[in-house]
């Protein structure tokens, strides 16, 4: 009897009696009763430890052929876009580079040189742009092709056209300089760079962190944008959001410490941009978690202070300036209507400058795409300005009535003595609120009087008509929400004498449903597009506005008042039901308060 067992014995572990040299003439007893032949064709294993190289082998040999499979590169941006086998891409090669690169940097610990990180690098970002072209590509329109280039021109002319007036945080020269997205290739590593100041990157890191920024802030705005069009209107647009989305993300990972220890205005509108697309696709926690980091950001450049703007670049200083005030706008809204507590110090309003003294510069807008009207730009800034306001003023009276409230808790024997005294420090400001919007210039009082300038070409007025329809939409359903929540937050703590309305429950109803109507009188004068361009944070209002209406219905006990409450409900459900938002979609789901929206 051998002492080596046959293929068959070995593979089920079993005692073996055959007999290696004449398997044939004298095969073992388990391959006799179960008629197979008897083999001692497998090749012996070394006995003892596997040496690490060895294990590091076989693992490579037992994954890499997960590599070639579709289900690996299986793009997760959209079900429309099938990206091709990785085994075909260009950047295939590159991929096995750096897949190999971690497996030996794991099991052997390797030192690896600079050069060679700087092509793992430059192989992940062509695995990035590959993955978007390809999806971009497998959009079927009309039978014919959908190039990246063609996608990006269109999201930035819709974003100059149409977004712009709300959003004015870019540089059209800047952006439209990256019409034609190509993957930045890198000189340097910029993942071997920690805790360095500008000053001391060498002029390489400069340029090539430059590159990567410019190619992750066109791809972020053009997710932004795509998510903000409707399907209907525009579906090869539309479409393309999350792909976009992705790849602003991944090449956002691959320079963000960097980025943090170095950044400038691009950093803060990424992450903007990043955050306002999450938002709209309704993944409002993870919207939240990057806007906090583009908010903490801007804190980080001491933005408010005016001597951080010293020495720089007149046009990035009034970036960053525009960028900034946007993120507290925003940082506004999420701490008072989303219920969003902010993390760091929340400096006055006072420590940022009017726009008046921005630094003075040439206009953010060119004339690239169509010839716009020489003052279109300080038009469309009016109406930022105006916007801000109304969140200044608002944001000054909630906090004003919040310390007033912990200074009732305190000592509740003074409550009398502070309402009178305190009557008009309220009064006042609450009418300057409402007063803001009295004096509006003529192109936000009636958008459609710019179609009666004659020297104007009519494809011009077209677009100045759209972009001041959403500026006013903007403000109204603003003004009118703010007037609710100002309201309602008095109304909680039992103080609405204090702004001028009597303190029982049917006549703060009655103010109630009358700040509805005006809202509602709005919205079905005001062009759908308009409301739909804003974005989910109008939803969010126009929703505020019904859940305040269905309180009424439901805790009022006046006939008359709660029909009226019924009626405008019905109507503002219609306006949202056309709106298609994706975050009201997310809290029926979950069965929020607001779910019946």
């Amino acid at each position: 009897m051998s002492s080596r067992a046959c293929d068959t014995c070995r593979k089920r572990k079993v005692r073996c009696d055959g007999v290696d040299s004449s398997p044939t003439e004298n095969p073992c007893f388990h391959c006799r009763m179960s008629g197979t032949a008897c083999q001692y064709e497998q090749t012996p294993k070394k006995r003892g430890p596997k040496s690490k190289r060895s294990d590091a082998s076989d693992r490579l040999r037992r994954t890499r052929p997960s590599l070639l499979s579709n289900d690996h590169d299986a793009s997760p941006l959209s079900g429309t876009a099938s990206p091709l086998p990785l085994a075909t891409s260009p950047t295939y090669e590159g991929q096995m580079l750096a897949w190999e690169l971690r497996v030996s940097a794991r099991t052997t610990d390797l030192i690896v040189s600079p050069s060679l990180e700087t092509a793992v690098l430059n192989a992940r970002i062509e695995t990035i742009h590959q993955d978007l072209v390809r999806s971009i590509e497998a959009i079927d329109v009309k039978n014919t092709s959908w190039s990246l280039d063609a996608t990006v021109k269109r999201c930035i002319d819709i974003y100059m056209n149409v977004i712009f007036g709300i959003r004015p945080i870019v540089s059209e020269a800047r952006i439209r300089s990256n019409l034609c997205l190509k993957p930045p290739n890198l000189r340097t590593n910029l993942n071997s760079l920690r805790f360095l100041s500008r000053t001391m990157l060498s002029s390489d890191t400069l340029v090539d962190l430059e590159r990567i920024r410019s190619y992750t802030l066109v791809t972020a705005l053009c997710a932004a944008t795509a998510y903000l069009l409707s399907a209907s209107d525009a579906p090869e647009e539309a479409v393309v959001g999350p792909m976009f989305l992705h790849a602003s993300r991944e090449m956002l990972h691959i320079y963000e410490h960097l980025d943090v220890e170095c950044p400038d205005s691009s950093s803060l509108v990424i992450r903007m941009f990043q955050a306002g697309a999450l938002h709209t696709d309704g993944k409002l926690r993870l919207s939240w978690h990057l806007f906090g980091a583009a908010l903490r950001l801007g804190e980080q450049m001491q933005l408010e202070d005016p001597r951080s703007f010293q020495g720089m670049d007149p046009l990035e200083a009034r970036l960053r300036v525009m960028a900034f005030r946007t993120i507290r706008i925003s940082a506004r809204y999420h701490r008072i209507l989303e219920n969003h507590p902010l993390s760091i110090c929340d400096p006055p309003w006072s420590a940022l400058g009017s726009l008046d003294d921005e630094p003075k510069i040439s206009l953010m807008m060119s004339s690239s795409s169509w010839d716009k009207p020489p003052e279109y730009e300080s038009q469309l800034l009016v109406a930022f300005e105006l916007f801000e306001r109304i969140w200044v003023v608002a944001s000054e009276i909630l906090m004003d009535l919040e310390c007033f409230v912990r200074f009732d808790r305190r000592d509740t024997s003074v409550l009398s003595t502070l309402l009178e005294s305190h009557q008009n420090h309220f009064l006042d400001p609450y009418s300057t609120f409402l007063g803001l919007l009295d004096q509006l210039p003529p192109f936000l009082h009636s958008p459609e009087s710019v179609k009666h300038i004659r020297h104007l070409d009519e494809t011009v007025t077209e677009i100045q008509c759209r972009q001041f329809w959403i500026q006013r939409a903007n403000l109204f359903v603003n003004y009118h929400c703010l007037r609710m929540l100002i309201l309602n937050r008095f109304a909680q703590y039992g103080l609405t004498t204090m702004i001028g309305v009597q303190k029982t429950d049917t006549m703060v109803a009655l103010r109630k449903t009358e700040i509805a109507h005006d809202m509602n009188v709005f919205l079905t004068n005001a062009p759908i597009d308009s409301l739909l361009v804003n974005g989910e944070a109008c939803v969010a209002k126009i929703r505020y506005m019904g859940a305040t209406l269905l309180e009424v219905i439901h805790q009022v006990q006046a006939p008359q008042v709660v029909k009226r409450a019924h009626s405008l409900f019905s109507s503002l459900l219609d306006i949202l039901t056309k709106l298609d938002s994706r975050a009201s979609d997310e809290l029926i789901s979950k069965n929020h308060n607001a779910s019946i929206l």
